[in-house]
């Protein structure tokens, strides 16, 4: 190796010019430049490899005896040398060869021939070259080198040995060798010490010298410098062997907790070298075999008979020596073996071989008493078979979810697919609309009452409305619950539906009836109320005028006759405007109310309705109209449209002060025609607004105004016969405006 050339080259050069060193396993560590000259060499480089020694014949070097003489010869050039060989301490030997030029004969033939002269100066270039490149080769070297006198002082240094020392050079030279490595009770110092002494290998902990003062593990060989026989000092060659330390360290410490863990695992372990020699075995195993040894008392023992001895305990005895022998031949990986035993107890086996850089090792074998577990799943499972028996057979979709949504159990009901419900499990709604080409939204509706269901830990109960293929709609009265652990936690969410189509076509059709009922019950009785209360008032009055007018017919003056007629005339109008109400609400229900629109004189026809309007009230003249249009004419139904304008005027007049106005304004354009009505009146509540349009409603300030409640319901249906609009704005005490928009359209329909 090179780092053994770490001694005074040139000295020795002037020395010795012609020489060879060589280690103790003949490896040519350096040369003198005369051999140099001679016999170009590639240091280093296997000492029989270039030289045979020709005589004495079969001579081994390192059974020579100091100061033999022997003759060599090159093996590439033929080269003859004569030398004499010394050995050096108790390591190295040293082959001093005779200067070339001292040589006159060689063997050839059993002859010693001459030796050509050299040329002396391309020889002396040449050895400077080589002397030049071996300083560089030393100086540049990845491995730290240095050199001491015999007092232990460092002489030299190269660059490596200054980083690994963390030291500079000037610090090096000259320092005490033995000062660098110290510790509390000097064994270090003492263990170099005694490695310098005897020129041996060592290993030490080296506290750097550097900023961060680290320790580093550093190893080394300490080899003599000599000169003649004289010992000048060592040669210190040293490595870095920190990571490697540190490497080793973990390894033990991983090593240690390995073999604790195994040692205390609740599985029976028995590790095997290659030679079926125990190397680890844990308690466990020693229970579970009933073997009365304590584990550490099996170290070392012979597991080549271990299948017999234990052979009893199974039932089928030769069905397991076989199969062990089987799997040790095969050195295949094992998982999972059942091994049934007499006892009833059922085992689970793992091999596992051991194989590093293609090298088999050995073996682990684990062996787990899974008895238990058996009887366990097999209850399991006979418990889930019979609940999937019982809720297979219920009528009612049921679906078990995990704390994620995914599927764990959907029953026939569900999902009648058997392949479908077999994909579904594992994965969630959204994975079935896509594959059943569903909406998106019907998972996403269905996760957020899920995660409710979560947040909540509560039952969620809810309806469905679901479209089928046929476009027949079904609905489901769904139920989603947790299911808790002791812990109060979700474990799993079961969801369930009930298919209530039937029940809700009998609800609606019920609820229909009842209503109808209903509402003919209220009718009927409202009807009643009306016609006794309304009918009622002027009959008295018709019978008290017409008693009058016979008992006192030739006492009453003309003018008093007059007035008893007017009486009697408008309460026979009153009674017959109940009637017609109540005929057109009557028409409507049962669906003959006839709508015909005709272009129509807006003018005209309102002219004509608000006279026949101020007849009929006694010749009222507090209406103020207005026009505001872009055409003449209107098309809708002529009766219709009298029926909202009068009746809108007769709510107008009855709530609103005798000294009031009416205004009455009437838009048309090619798309509409609007009429609005606005009086000064009582105004509408705001808490009668949303029933205003229905049958016999009247608002709960009209006091003792009289009225039936029906006039704003015959409003509304022959808005609705036109398709028109009806706003209303009021204020209480303020007044109230209806405006009514009509479209000039001829398509409408009742």
């Amino acid at each position: 190796m090179l780092h053994t050339l770490h001694l005074d080259i040139e000295q020795m050069q002037r020395v010795i010019p012609g020489f060879l060193l060589l280690d103790t396993h003949s490896t040519i560590l350096c040369a003198g430049y005369e051999m140099l000259q001679y016999c170009p060499l590639d240091i280093p480089e296997q000492f029989t490899d270039k030289f045979k020694v020709v005589s004495p014949a079969e001579c081994n070097l390192n059974e020579v005896v100091s100061g033999t003489k022997i003759i060599l010869e090159c093996r590439s050039n033929r080269q003859t040398f004569q030398a004499t060989v010394e050995h050096v301490a108790q390591s190295d030997y040293l082959l001093m060869v005779c200067s070339p030029q001292s040589i006159t004969e060689v063997f050839e033939n059993n002859k010693i021939a001459k030796t050509d002269n050299i040329d002396t100066h391309k020889t002396q270039n040449n050895l400077k070259d080589q002397l030049y490149n071996l300083s560089a080769a030393l100086e540049h070297s990845d491995i730290a080198i240095l050199t001491t006198n015999t007092e232990r002082t460092i002489k030299w240094a190269n660059q490596q040995c200054v980083n690994l020392m963390g030291a500079s050079l000037s610090e090096l030279i000259d320092a005490d060798f033995l000062e660098l490595w110290h510790n509390h009770d000097n064994t270090i110092t003492n263990s170099v010490r005694s490695s310098i002494e005897n020129y041996s290998s060592f290993e030490v902990q080296l506290p750097a010298k550097d900023k961060k003062n680290e320790s580093k593990w550093v190893s080394g060989t300490v080899q003599p410098l000599m000169q003649n026989t004289t010992i000048m000092g060592c040669i210190v060659v040293l490595q870095d062997v920190t990571h490697k330390k540190q490497a080793e360290l973990q390894g033990y410490k991983n090593s240690k907790r390995l073999h604790d863990l195994v040692l205390n695992l609740n599985d029976a372990v028995l590790l095997e070298n290659e030679k079926r020699h125990i190397e680890i075995v844990n308690k466990r195993f020693c229970e579970l075999f009933a073997i009365p040894y304590n584990p550490e008392m099996l170290i070392g023992a012979d597991c080549t008979q271990a299948a017999e001895n234990f052979k009893h305990l199974f039932i089928d005895e030769e069905e397991f020596v076989q199969r062990i022998e089987t799997i040790l031949a095969e050195k295949k990986h094992v998982v999972g073996e059942k091994l049934q035993l007499k006892d009833g107890r059922c085992l689970e086996r793992e091999f596992i071989p051991t194989i590093t850089d293609q090298q088999y090792l050995g073996h682990l074998w684990i062996y787990s008493d899974i008895t238990e577990r058996i009887g366990y799943q097999e209850r399991i499972s006979k418990q889930r078979e019979f609940y999937e028996n019982v809720l297979n057979q219920i009528p009612s979709d049921i679906a078990v979810f995990d704390k994620s949504h995914h599927y764990l159990f959907v029953n026939p009901i569900g999902i009648r697919s058997p392949e479908i419900r077999h994909w579904i499990i594992g994965k969630t709604d959204y994975d079935y609309c896509e594959y059943r080409n569903k909406p998106r939204s019907i998972a996403d509706d269905r996760r957020e009452l899920f995660n409710a269901v979560i947040q909540t830990k509560r039952l969620r109960v809810w309806e469905e409305e679901l479209k089928k293929s046929d476009g027949n709609i079904e609905y489901y009265l769904r139920y989603m619950y947790p299911v808790l652990d002791s812990e109060n936690e979700v474990t799993m969410v079961i969801g369930y539906g009930v298919n209530i189509t039937e029940r809700k076509k009998a609800e609606k059709t019920i609820a229909e009836a009842l209503a109808q009922q209903k509402e003919l019950y209220v009718l009927k009785s409202n009807f009643i109320s009306m016609i006794s209360h309304e009918f009622r008032t002027p009959l008295s009055t018709v019978l008290s005028s017409t008693q009058l007018l016979k008992k006192y017919s030739n006492t009453l003056t003309a003018e008093k006759k007059e007035k008893h007629l007017v009486t009697i005339e408008k309460a026979v109008h009153r009674m017959t405007s109940l009637l017609e109400n109540v005929l057109f609400i009557g028409k409507n229900d049962s669906q003959r109310l006839t709508f015909s629109p005709l272009k129509l004189d807006v003018v005209a026809f309102m002219n004509e309705v608000i006279e026949d309007f101020v007849l009929a009230n006694a010749g009222i003249n507090r209406i103020n109209i207005s026009y505001k249009t872009s055409q003449p004419t209107v098309f809708a139904d002529s009766g219709l449209l009298r029926q909202i304008v009068l009746n809108l005027l007769t709510n107008a007049y009855k709530y609103s002060p005798n000294d009031s106005e009416v205004f009455v304004t009437v838009y048309v354009n090619e798309k509409e025609s609007v009429f609005v009505i606005k009086d000064q009146g009582i105004g509408i509540p705001a808490s009668d607004k949303k029933h205003l349009f229905h049958e016999f409603h009247r608002a709960s300030n009209v006091g003792n105004v009289q009225g039936t409640g029906l006039g704003l319901s015959i409003v509304m249906r022959c808005v609705d016969a036109h398709a028109g609009t009806i706003n209303v704005e009021s204020e209480v005490g303020q007044g109230t405006t209806f405006t009514v928009t009509l479209p000039q359209s001829k398509s409408h329909k009742i």
